[in-house]
């Protein structure tokens, strides 16, 4: 089994870059909720990506699916 290698996304923010409290992704927000974008096995590791998102946002992506496919398109664009 290979080792998980967790990389993980978020808005910029006064928090140390260990913590476990980060910016929201979408508004900057203060957040510990993590949302398992993608997963994607490598050759050494399994990859998975993590996204800092609020409760806030993430309600609003659950009922805007116009802003949802927006926020997706922009972590697609962190990954690559």
């Amino acid at each position: 089994m290979k080792p998980v290698k967790q990389i993980y996304i978020y808005n910029e923010s006064t928090m140390p870059e260990e913590g476990w409290l980060q910016g929201c992704f979408e508004c900057g927000a203060i957040t510990s909720k993590l949302l398992l974008f993608k997963t994607k096995e490598g050759r050494n590791h399994v990859y998975e990506y993590l996204v800092f998102i609020c409760y806030t946002c993430d309600r609003t992506f659950k009922r805007d699916t116009t802003r949802r496919v927006a926020f997706l398109k922009e972590c697609r664009a962190q990954i690559s």
